[in-house]
C-alpha cells in the first residue's frame, strides 16, 4: 500500500513539472499561424501537415507549406527532455536545415528555416545552451500556459535564475487596439449566431476586413491579424469553436467606454499601470526605448521583464500600450516623442475617457472613423 502510494506521487510531480511531446505538437497545431508571423514575418495562406519524410527519409514532426506546395518550416519538438533527448532534437533539427539548404526535391521555398520548439520550461533547466552550437536552425522555448513563445538569444542567455524575471503580463498582446479589439468582438459574436456551417474561419475574418479596407480605402486599427490573435489570447473567444466565450459575451454587450476601462484597468492593468507611471516620471516623454529602461531599472529594479524587449530591439508592446493611453484620453500627444497627461488610469479612481477623448485624438478623425467601421458593417455601437 506504501508502495502505490509514493508511485501515485512521482507520478503528479511528473505531470506537474514537465511537459510531454505531443502537448507542444497540440500548441503548434492550434498556433502554427501565429508563429508564422512572429517568427517569419509570413501571413497566410498556410497549410500545417503532420509527421512528413523529406528527401533523406527524416521524419518531420510539423512542415508548414506556403503557396505552390513550397516549404516554409520544419518544426521539430521536444518536450522537457534530458540532455541526451535534448541533443537528439537538436541532431535533427540540424539535418532538417541541411535538407533545406541541399533542396534535392526543390520542394524548399528559398526563405525556409527549421526549427527546435522545447517547452519553456527547459529554459530554466540545468542545459547551459550557450554551450552548444546552435547554428542553423531556429530554438524556440514554448510557454503552452501564456501562449507565448521565446527564440534562443546567445548574447543576452544564460542559466536563468527566475527571481531575476518579472511577468507584468501573463496574456500576449502586440500591434492591436482598443477599438480594434472592440470591432473582433462584434464579428465573433457575429459567427457565435451563425448556424455551424456558415460561421466563418479566422482567414475569412482578415479577408473580409483587408477588403473593406481596400474598398473604402480606409485604414482599421492597427494590426488585422494581431487584433483578431490578441482578443483570443484574452480569453474573448475560443479558436476551436470560432464563438465567442461567456467572457467575451459579457465584454460584447459593454459600451465602448466600459470596455476600454477593462481592458486598461484590468485586463492589461499592471503593464499599463507601468507605461503610465514611467511617463509620468519621464516628464511626459514617450520614447518606447525610454520607457522601457525606465520600467525595467526603476520600477522593477533591473529585474528583466517579460513582453517589454523585442527580439529585434523594439518594444512594440509599449508602443500598443500607449496609443491605448491615447484612446482613453490618460495621454495626449504633443509630437513623436512627448505627451501632455491628463489623468491617471488606475483602478478605483475616476475613469475619464469621455472627458479627455478628443475626436483628433490621433489626428485623423479617430472616433469618426471608429463610428464608421462599426455603422458599415452594421454592428452596434454605444460610445
Amino acid at each position: 500500500m506504501v508502495k502505490r502510494l509514493v508511485l501515485f506521487h512521482i507520478v503528479v510531480i511528473r505531470k506537474l513539472f514537465m511537459v510531454e511531446e505531443p502537448e507542444i505538437t497540440r500548441w503548434f497545431d492550434t498556433h502554427y499561424e501565429e508563429f508564422m508571423t512572429q517568427m517569419m514575418h509570413l501571413e497566410g495562406p498556410l497549410v500545417l501537415e503532420s509527421e512528413i519524410t523529406i528527401a533523406n527519409g527524416q521524419q518531420v514532426d510539423k512542415v508548414v507549406y506556403g503557396t505552390g506546395k513550397k516549404i516554409l518550416a520544419l518544426i521539430e519538438a521536444k518536450g522537457t527532455v534530458n540532455l541526451t533527448d535534448f541533443i537528439r532534437g537538436m541532431g535533427q533539427a540540424f539535418q532538417g536545415m541541411h535538407q533545406i539548404k541541399m533542396n534535392y526535391d526543390e520542394n524548399f521555398s528559398e526563405n525556409a528555416e527549421s526549427f527546435l520548439l522545447v517547452p519553456y520550461d527547459m529554459k530554466q533547466g540545468n542545459i547551459d545552451f550557450t554551450k552548444f552550437n546552435l547554428d542553423g536552425f531556429r530554438l524556440v522555448f514554448v510557454d503552452i500556459e501564456n501562449n507565448t513563445i521565446e527564440e534562443f538569444d546567445k548574447t543576452r542567455f544564460g542559466v536563468i535564475n527566475t527571481d531575476q524575471w518579472t511577468n507584468i503580463s501573463p496574456k500576449w498582446f502586440r500591434d492591436c487596439s482598443l477599438p480594434g479589439l472592440y470591432f473582433m468582438l462584434k464579428i465573433i459574436a457575429r459567427n457565435t449566431a451563425s448556424q455551424r456551417s456558415n460561421r466563418m474561419t479566422k482567414t475569412q475574418f482578415h479577408d473580409e476586413i483587408k477588403d473593406f479596407m481596400e474598398l473604402h480605402d480606409t485604414l482599421f486599427f492597427n494590426d488585422v491579424k494581431n487584433n483578431l490573435i490578441t482578443s483570443s489570447k484574452l480569453g474573448f473567444w475560443d479558436e476551436d469553436t470560432l464563438m465567442l466565450t461567456n467572457k467575451g459575451l459579457k465584454c460584447c454587450k459593454m459600451t465602448f467606454h466600459d470596455f476600454c476601462k477593462k481592458i486598461i484597468q484590468i485586463e492589461l492593468g499592471e503593464y499599463t499601470r507601468a507605461v503610465y507611471n514611467a511617463i509620468n516620471s519621464l516628464h511626459g516623454k514617450c520614447s518606447t526605448k525610454e520607457i522601457a529602461d525606465y520600467i525595467q531599472n526603476k520600477i522593477y529594479l533591473g529585474k528583466k521583464v517579460k513582453f517589454l524587449h523585442d527580439d529585434d530591439g523594439g518594444h512594440r508592446n509599449i508602443g500598443t500600450i500607449v496609443r491605448m493611453l491615447e484612446t482613453i484620453g490618460s495621454i495626449k500627444r504633443i509630437n513623436n516623442n512627448e505627451v501632455t497627461i491628463n489623468y491617471a488610469p488606475y483602478e478605483n479612481m475616476p475613469f475619464r475617457m469621455r472627458e479627455f477623448n478628443d475626436p483628433n485624438i490621433t489626428g485623423d478623425a479617430y472616433n469618426d472613423r471608429i463610428e464608421f467601421w462599426f455603422r458599415e458593417f452594421n454592428f452596434d455601437f454605444d460610445y
